[in-house]
């Protein structure tokens, strides 16, 4: 999709419109003085960042594994202040489009941080 422009539907109103008229963002002048923070806070639409460091320690993954999908255009990021930085949406869709072990990964997300679930702990063989 490409950006195509921008179109004000309603007075202090903006909607960016992809080639297909697909709205792509939205922009709301004056919205603290038009809707309570409470609502705002609602729908803001703000993420959580977490280095690639956090996020390849809440799932067991090493941060040079998460690096590599970066750079192969895998996993969505962005470099901040010489960190990368992802949101943990983009993790999330990261993580349920990977295979773990060659097993589809189960994934529970609490309090907005993502945690991976196995079906069954891991057993080490014993050499006989």
């Amino acid at each position: 999709r490409r950006y195509k422009g921008t179109k004000e539907v309603v007075e202090g109103v903006f909607l960016d419109l992809d080639n297909e008229d697909t709205p792509l963002a939205m922009e709301i002048l004056g919205a603290s003085h038009r809707y309570d923070k409470e609502f705002l806070r609602r729908v803001s639409g703000t993420s959580v960042w977490l280095s690639l460091q956090e996020a390849a320690e809440s799932v067991g993954l090493s941060p040079d594994t998460l690096r590599t999908q970066v750079n192969a255009g895998r996993l969505r990021a962005e470099k901040k202040g010489g960190v990368w930085l992802t949101t943990a949406d983009w993790f999330r869709n990261y993580l349920a489009s990977r295979k773990y072990n060659g097993k589809p990964v189960e994934l529970d997300f609490e309090a907005g941080e993502p945690q991976q679930r196995r079906n069954s702990p891991r057993r080490r063989r014993m050499k006989k």
